[in-house]
């Protein structure tokens, strides 16, 4: 900045005194012409009534820019090895936005990582979406596959079977909550995401640990005091609680992915600079 500032001011100065030099001779011409036209036959030229006179800079140095809001970055001129250097806040703040630019990315995520995001969750979506039509559908008196989530939950849904409904509620809520909260940008964005975090923290921890444990129950490695009943286990170890975690997994991912951006400046200033002696 401060060479090209220095070079406009050269340019002017070749122009002023090309000016100057124009302003000399026309007048130095008109002098030795009659108001006729005809030449004056003066002995000693007449000088002109007005030559310019240059202004004397009082400093050679650039002016100081002009005080603004906008962000104003300088590059620093390293007089050593007559190389335009740049500080680190520069370099970053250059490399992010080259960057931005070649994903396609200008504050938010790129097409690439966007379609990412609403794959998982729409996967996590689904999932949820199939968790809350099974309970719907126990709710109103079905009994297909009932027998895999054990003796002891259906003795206690045993003719409160409406019970399964606010079940299927939440079930249907925590599915589909975040694909159209994603889709308006998280409007009440810290407690939307802190409810979504904590729904796919649970289902994860849920889903993982009934998963775990149950494969080492059918695999004997756990053998319970009281014994268990196989088709329950299977239910947990192979069907509901990896559904539990992937739902959990694929919606942990969406919200990873969805998250914010930070803003360039905030980069930029946990940046070193350059010692300003250099």
């Amino acid at each position: 900045m401060e060479a090209l500032r220095a070079l406009k001011r050269r340019l002017s100065n070749i122009v002023y005194k090309t000016m100057l030099d124009d302003a000399i001779t026309h007048a130095a011409a008109s002098s030795r012409t009659s108001p006729g036209g005809q030449r004056k036959t003066t002995l000693t030229p007449a000088r002109p009534a007005l030559i310019p006179t240059p202004t004397l800079r009082t400093s050679h140095f650039p002016d100081p820019p002009r005080p603004s809001l906008e962000p104003h970055f300088l590059l620093r001129l390293d007089t050593e090895r007559g190389h335009v250097r740049m500080s680190a806040r520069d370099s970053l703040l250059d490399a992010c936005r080259s960057s931005s630019g070649r994903h396609g990315m200008t504050g938010q995520t790129s097409t690439f990582a966007r379609g990412r995001v609403t794959t998982a969750l729409m996967i996590a979506a689904g999932v949820g979406t199939v968790h809350a039509l099974v309970t719907i559908y126990w709710a109103f008196g079905g009994s297909a596959l009932l027998q895999t989530v054990g003796r002891d939950m259906v003795a206690l849904f045993a003719g409160r079977r409406w019970l399964l409904l606010p079940v299927a509620a939440v079930k249907l809520a925590v599915a589909v909550a975040p694909v159209v909260l994603d889709r308006r940008s998280w409007p009440w964005r810290p407690l939307t995401r802190g409810l979504a975090w904590s729904a796919a923290t649970v289902l994860i921890f849920w889903g993982g640990i009934n998963t775990v444990v149950g494969n080492l129950v059918l695999g004997g490695a756990i053998e319970p005091s009281g014994g268990y009943n196989r088709p329950g286990m299977i239910g947990h170890a192979w069907l509901w609680d990896p559904l539990f975690l992937l739902w959990g997994t694929a919606l942990a991912v969406g919200l990873a992915g969805s998250r914010r951006p930070k803003p360039l400046r905030e980069l930029a200033d946990r940046a070193t600079p350059l010692d300003p002696t250099i």
